[in-house]
């Protein structure tokens, strides 16, 4: 039997096209609730699959919004670099 995980990690992103998952444009429905982008299709499966967390997502329209949800601990980290 496998167990849920009881960690969650909740990473800010902005939409970042091309994709590689069909789901990946019909955020947050397909793939269980992933974020947009190349970036954030790795990021899920190292995280979830890899690492055993419950990933939530934290959408924002721009580069500028996704640092203020890391300031103001909106969201632990993302995998987006700095300009």
């Amino acid at each position: 039997m496998v167990e849920a995980s009881n960690r969650t990690v909740r990473v800010v992103g902005f939409v970042n096209p091309p994709f590689l998952l069909n789901c990946f444009t019909s955020y947050p429905n397909g793939c269980t609730n992933p974020g947009p982008g190349l970036d954030a299709e790795y990021i899920y499966v190292v995280l979830h699959y890899l690492m055993d967390y419950d990933v939530q997502w934290v959408r924002v329209k721009d580069r500028n919004a996704m640092y203020n949800a890391l300031e103001t601990g909106a969201a632990d980290f993302t995998g987006v670099g700095a300009p």
